[in-house]
């Protein structure tokens, strides 16, 4: 046993060298093959992860074009006989009040409808009796037949006095000039 337990140093450094080369390579083929299962592994749940994510989504868009069509339950009434007839006490009222303003002022001959009542456009409602512009209106035809009868006394004393007024000028006289006023 003396022998077995003593090695020599050079046997110790051949055993170093031979256990040296052995154990990289192993372990080098053992890394790689470990690298590629971890980078597998790696890729797997990266696709696996995308994959739910996409299904999820196309799911989503599902539901919400599912969700978005509008549910309409239509129902069509049918006319019957009322069971009892419903009374209820109230005042109807227009929605709006439309007031009447004369354009003149006077008073009232005659009245065609009452507070309420349907009326159309173009409707007469009531008849106005004016004694102011009555008497205004007489004035203004007055004054009317005044300024006709001055026209035509105008027009008469002109063809009166026109044959006067030819004769009496002189043959080499030019007319007056007139004056701006």
């Amino acid at each position: 046993m003396t022998t077995m337990n003593r090695m020599t140093t050079e046997d110790r450094t051949q055993e170093a060298t031979h256990d040296a080369n052995r154990l990289p390579r192993h372990t080098a083929k053992d890394f790689v093959a470990a690298l590629v299962a971890a980078a597998g592994a790696l890729v797997f749940a990266i696709h696996g992860g995308i994959t739910d994510r996409v299904k999820a989504a196309a799911s989503l868009v599902r539901s919400t074009e599912d969700s978005a069509i509008p549910i309409v339950n239509v129902i069509h009434p049918k006319a019957e006989a009322p069971l009892q007839e419903l009374v209820l006490p109230g005042n109807t009222k227009a929605f709006s009040d439309t007031p009447i303003f004369a354009r003149t002022s006077g008073y009232l001959r005659r009245w065609f409808f009452d507070i309420g009542a349907d009326v159309k456009r173009g409707d007469l409602l009531a008849e106005i009796e004016t004694p102011e512009i009555d008497k205004r209106l007489q004035q203004a035809r007055a004054d009317l037949e005044t300024a006709q009868a001055n026209y035509h006394l105008a027009e008469t004393t002109a063809a009166r006095w026109q044959p006067s007024c030819k004769a009496t000028r002189s043959p080499g006289r030019k007319p007056m000039k007139r004056s701006p006023i």
